[in-house]
Formats: structure tokens, C-alpha cells, sequence
């Protein structure tokens, strides 16, 4: 039994996240769709294996994507 319950931080209905996750994103992008269709490019031209990363910027405090090769991280 877990004493405290998260929400999840997508809908069912839309498979998108909800609250500051979905507000930042649209800021940053545009729009949702816009974001998929940017993290969908960069996924299908990454080369072998690796990563696509959705991440803030510790600095600039801004939405940062991004992809590594392999077993690299940001």
C-alpha cells in the first residue's frame, strides 16, 4: 500500500501529458504535435543504437531535446 498516490502524467484518451509537463512543452515547441513530430525526426535518424532525451537544462532552465549514441547519456 502506497500512503501516497500519483497522477499520471498522461491521459489515456490522448497518450499526452498533463499540467506543467504539457504547459512547458508547448511553450517550448509550439505545440504537442509539434514536439512528436520533432522527438519522432530525431529518433528515426539516429543512427544504430542510442537514446532520445526530453530534459532540462540545468543552466538555462529551458526544455532541451536531444539524442546520444549507444550507452552514452546527456
Amino acid at each position: 500500500f502506497f500512503s501516497m498516490i500519483q497522477k499520471p502524467t498522461a491521459t489515456a484518451a490522448e497518450n499526452k501529458p498533463t499540467g506543467e509537463l504539457l504547459e512547458a512543452i508547448e511553450k517550448h515547441f509550439e505545440s504537442f504535435d509539434k514536439f512528436k513530430e520533432m522527438f519522432t525526426n530525431a529518433s528515426v535518424s539516429l543512427f544504430g543504437s542510442g537514446w532520445v532525451w526530453l530534459y532540462i537544462d540545468a543552466q538555462s532552465k529551458e526544455l532541451v531535446l536531444n539524442f546520444t549514441a549507444n550507452q552514452d547519456n546527456p
